[in-house]
C-alpha cells in the first residue's frame, strides 16, 4: 500500500526509541514488521515521509509509526503515535521495538560478510530464546511445575520391580505434547510470554522420559516379560 494514513481522531506521541541504522533500513524493517506479524494490522503506509499506519486487536483507532532522522547519517528515530484516549500501549510499543530490533540485526548479519554463516544460527536461537512482554502464560508455568514431579516419578521407577509400558508411554507423550504446546504459544510472536519456563518443562521432560525408558529396559531385563 502506498496511501497516507488518515485518521478521525488526534495523534499524540506514545513512544520513541532510536536504533544505530540508517532511516532506510530502519523504515524497511519496519514496514516488513508490521506487514508479517500477528500483533499489528497493516492499514496503509506513506513512503514520502516514512510512516506506517497500524491498528491493534482489541484496541480502537489507527496508530501510527514515523521513521525520522536520528543524530546522525547512521541513525534514525521511530515514534509511535496513537489516537487520543486509546489507552496504555506500552506492551505494544515495546513489542514492536524489540521486533524492529532484531529485524536490523538480521538484516545487517546479511549484508556483513562475518555473518552470512551465522544468520541462519542467529535467527533461529533469536526464535527459540526471545520472549516478549505479554502476560505470563500458565500454560508453561504450569507444565514446569509437571515436569518436575515427571522427572520424580522417573527416578522412583528405577526401584520398582514392575513398571507399565503403557503407562510410561502415554506420560511421555503427554508431557513431551504439554511442552511443545508451551513453546509454541510463547516467545516473540506469541500473545503470552514465558518461553524460559516452557523451554525448562521441556528440557526436563526430555530427561525424565528417557529415563522412564531406561528404567523399562532395566526391568525388562532383570524380571523379564
Amino acid at each position: 500500500m502506498s496511501d497516507t494514513a488518515s485518521t478521525a481522531t488526534p495523534l499524540i506521541p506514545a513512544a520513541r526509541q532510536s536504533f544505530n541504522a540508517p532511516i532506510s533500513e530502519t523504515y524497511s524493517a519496519l514496514t516488513q514488521i508490521i506487514d508479517f506479524s500477528v500483533a499489528f494490522d497493516l492499514i496503509s503506509r506513506n513512503d514520502a515521509d516514512r510512516s506506517v499506519s497500524f491498528a491493534l486487536p482489541e484496541m480502537n483507532g489507527t496508530f501510527v509509526a514515523r521513521v525520522q532522522d536520528g543524530a546522525d547519517d547512521t541513525s534514525s528515530v521511530v515514534v509511535i503515535e496513537a489516537p487520543v484516549g486509546s489507552g496504555d500501549i506500552s506492551v505494544q510499543c515495546s513489542r514492536l521495538y524489540r521486533e524492529l530490533q532484531e529485524q536490523l540485526s538480521v538484516q545487517h548479519a546479511v549484508l556483513s560478510p562475518e555473518g552470512q554463516h551465522q544468520t541462519a544460527q542467529q535467527r533461529f536461537l533469536h526464535g527459540l530464546l526471545a520472549d516478549n512482554h505479554g502476560p505470563k502464560s500458565q500454560l508453561a508455568t504450569w507444565t514446569m511445575y509437571m515436569s518436575v514431579f515427571f522427572l520424580l516419578i522417573s527416578l522412583v521407577s528405577f526401584t520398582e520391580d514392575h513398571t507399565e509400558w503403557g503407562v510410561s508411554i502415554v506420560g511421555i507423550v503427554a508431557m513431551l505434547s504439554l511442552s511443545a504446546a508451551s513453546i509454541f504459544v510463547t516467545g516473540p510472536r506469541g500473545k503470552v510470554s514465558g518461553r524460559q519456563h516452557a523451554l525448562i518443562a521441556a528440557a526436563i521432560s526430555i530427561v525424565a522420559s528417557v529415563l522412564i525408558l531406561v528404567a523399562e529396559i532395566i526391568v525388562q531385563i532383570r524380571f523379564g516379560a
